[in-house]
């Protein structure tokens, strides 16, 4: 492992015990009923994560035994692991679009970007397909904006975080 790249696993494994630290402290005074020191109060943590989903709203196959695949599916397995513990984090790292099935290319990988944003997802990080149709296009579908096929797009309710993506006129961090 280069030295980048351990400095940019550490930077994101910071960035994840923050967000946990952030939402644990929200979800403590949200759920304390009692003014006791939370120095010894525990809540269990459950980090949901999804990748390599690659737009496959309508793609399916038998897994042992089991259909799995598509968007229902991959919604109603979150869906139940949320219920089962409620501070839940769920996080994406990527590939989420790009290469992926006519049903979401077509429309610029708006349908998987609006699925994503009914999913809920706390926090993302950018993969090399979502750098497919290269930056400004990743830039727009994180932060909304203009396609001529489509329309104005409102863009993603996830936070995302990436450090090894660098603009290359700056050299700066994208």
């Amino acid at each position: 492992m280069s030295k980048f790249q351990a400095i940019t696993s550490l930077f994101i494994l910071v960035f994840i015990i923050i967000l946990v630290t952030y939402k644990i402290t929200a979800l403590s005074s949200k759920h304390s009923t009692t003014n006791h020191s939370t120095s010894n109060h525990h809540i269990q943590v459950q980090l949901l994560g999804v990748n390599d989903f690659h737009g496959q709203l309508n793609k399916y196959q038998m897994v042992s035994g089991t259909m799995a695949g598509g968007a229902e599916y991959l919604a109603a397995y979150l869906k139940k692991y949320i219920k089962e513990n409620p501070n839940t984090l769920l996080v994406h790292s990527g590939d989420m679009v790009g290469g992926i099935p006519p049903i979401s290319s077509r429309f610029k990988d708006e349908p998987t970007i609006e699925f994503l944003n009914l999913l809920h997802f706390d926090v993302g990080t950018p993969g090399n397909t979502e750098l497919d149709q290269g930056v400004n296009e990743l830039k727009r579908l994180i932060y909304g904006g203009f396609n001529k096929k489509t329309g104005y797009f409102q863009g993603a309710n996830t936070s995302y975080s990436s450090a090894n993506i660098i603009d290359t006129k700056s050299g700066t961090p994208l």
